[in-house]
């Protein structure tokens, strides 16, 4: 071979060297190197067998007219698996005019190559070598496929747990509006009987069931708190707090409880935190309260202590450690490192002993993590526990607080209340916290009686349950927002009333139109808050 053909032998394999493993594309590469080959080196027909399965090509050209090779294919491969040591070719088989090479392809099988003319020592030579760098092409081709084939397996399984994730959720959801709605009646006509006159045991009588009440109302905020942390779905609602008001009064509300196991409760909040920060409130409060809560429930005697303390400051910014310490039964060491594991938590003799569902530390350690710190305990048993975590704050504006309202009797007198709500119970509580403040009230069953009665007279208030049968609360809603629309008429305050307890249910109930939205069980005080905020205008118009 003179140097001129030398130099074009060599062009033509760069060329086939370069064709080989441009994509991850099983079909788009061997489509790329098999034509290259059979054009470079005028070949009559190619393919790539596997030796797992030799009647299946990976790839061929043309693809049809090459299942008559099937069996020097099976061969070939036969030969490659008694050599010892591997030759260029494993098989060399002629036919009628022309010739079929076999080359081996080490981890995936042979290449078969049809020519009319016999390839030159060099070009089989090369040829070997390239067969090499193509079976590595295949197996990354092979391994690419792999994972695309794991990585839709992942997706999919991925969908199914976010479809089990909805599923739990709306039946944790409708599990609670089903308890919800006779604690509702519960809760509410123990509110009316406390107001009427008891003697001292039928008055500890209520204080018992409405602890109770309260103790289950906790549990079903448990439980849906951690399915929203559980399935990233509680979001924070940061805004401008005042730390002191927010917290101090929250864990006065357990100094009753502490009194009646003779535990002293002592708090100390740095006068510094006073100012103004951003902050969920509400997530903030859950947090120390579920500490204090389960300060109380594990100390038998001695104290429990709260301690907000201000460690660092800026201009813009400042930093605080809270901490609760008792002197209760303590944690063992073996058992520290499940204290936030509520599965675990819940299996515990201690859980057994002292009640509850366990999820209050684990939501706690969410929390706290979602505000920007870590909860830590150090414990030891016999002695006492102590929790702590540090949050930096942003400085905000002081945020200015109403006064407390005093809702006189006749304070309402004369407004007209709508309330739509199906279930019988909930019908008569509503009926007496109304009529102790003289209003004047209409109560439907269904959204459909509501609209009815909303066309036909005019109301200053309208008290929306969500979920009742015929026309829905959102479905009425809706319907009196476009009636008074099409009559011109000023908008009428509509309150949502839900057992629904699902993150972001009030914002899509206002969103829908809803002025307000109030969970149940209904509470008097919040109640009135919202004839003030809504009716107050009306009332002084009257007035005046």
């Amino acid at each position: 071979m003179d140097k001129v053909q030398l130099e074009k032998h060599t062009s033509l394999l760069y060329e086939i060297a370069m064709s080989i493993g441009n994509s991850l594309d099983l079909d788009v590469s061997l489509k790329e190197s098999l034509t290259t080959l059979l054009r470079k080196l005028d070949g009559i027909g190619i393919g790539v067998f596997d030796q797992r399965d030799p009647e299946k090509p990976i790839a061929q050209i043309p693809i049809r007219g090459q299942k008559a090779y099937v069996p020097l294919v099976k061969e070939a491969i036969q030969v490659k698996s008694d050599s010892p040591t591997t030759p260029h070719v494993l098989l060399i088989r002629e036919g009628e005019n022309e010739l079929g090479y076999f080359f081996n392809l080490p981890n995936t099988g042979v290449l078969f190559f049809r020519r009319r003319k016999p390839l030159d020592a060099v070009t089989i030579k090369v040829l070997n070598r390239l067969c090499a760098k193509l079976d590595q092409s295949i197996q990354a081709c092979f391994a690419t496929q792999e994972l695309n084939r794991k990585e839709r397996e992942l997706q999919n399984s991925l969908i199914q747990l976010q479809k089990a994730q909805e599923y739990k959720d709306k039946f944790l959801a409708t599990v609670a509006h089903e308890i919800r709605t006779p604690l509702n009646g519960v809760v509410g006509f123990i509110e009316q009987l406390a107001d009427t006159d008891l003697n001292e045991t039928q008055r500890h009588y209520i204080d018992v069931i409405n602890h109770s009440s309260d103790s289950l109302m906790g549990i079903i905020n448990d439980t849906l708190d951690f399915s929203k942390i559980d399935s990233g779905k509680l979001e924070l609602d940061f805004h401008a707090v005042n730390l002191h008001e927010v917290l101090l009064p929250a864990i006065e509300l357990f100094k009753c409880k502490a009194s009646e196991k003779n535990i002293l409760l002592v708090t100390q909040i740095d006068a510094g935190l006073s100012q103004g920060v951003m902050s969920d409130s509400l997530r903030l409060k859950q947090v120390v309260s579920n500490l204090v809560s389960n300060a109380i429930k594990f100390t038998e005697q001695g104290r429990v202590d709260v301690n907000m303390a201000l460690t660092e400051e800026n201009q813009d910014a400042l930093r605080v450690r809270f901490s609760v310490r008792d002197t209760g039964i303590g944690i063992d060491s073996n058992s520290l490192n499940d204290i936030f594991n509520p599965f675990l938590q819940a299996e515990k003799a201690t859980a057994r002993r002292f009640g509850g569902t366990g999820l209050g530390l684990a939501i706690s350690y969410q929390l706290v993590k979602k505000l920007g710190g870590t909860l830590s305990v150090n414990s030891e048993p016999g002695q006492g526990s102590e929790f702590a975590f540090e949050l930096t704050f942003e400085k905000s504006e002081i945020p200015k607080v109403p006064e407390d309202t005093v809702v006189e009797t006749d304070a309402f007198k004369g407004q007209k209340i709508l309330v739509a709500e199906d279930n019988q119970v909930n019908q008569m509580l509503v009926s007496a916290i109304l009529k102790s403040i003289n209003a004047d009230f209409t109560i439907c069953n269904n959204g459909a009686e509501a609209l009815e009665a909303f066309e036909r007279e005019k109301f200053d208030l309208v008290l929306m349950d969500i979920n009742m049968p015929v026309m829905d609360g959102l479905q009425s809603l809706h319907h009196m927002r476009e009636h008074e629309r099409t009559q011109a008429k000023p908008k009428t305050p509509i309150i949502a009333l839900t057992a629904n307890a699902l993150v972001g249910d009030r914002e899509k109930y206002i969103e829908h139109g809803m002025d307000d939205c109030l969970a149940k069980p209904l509470r008097k005080a919040e109640l009135f808050h919202v004839f003030e905020a809504c009716l107050s205008e009306k009332v002084r118009d009257v007035d005046g």
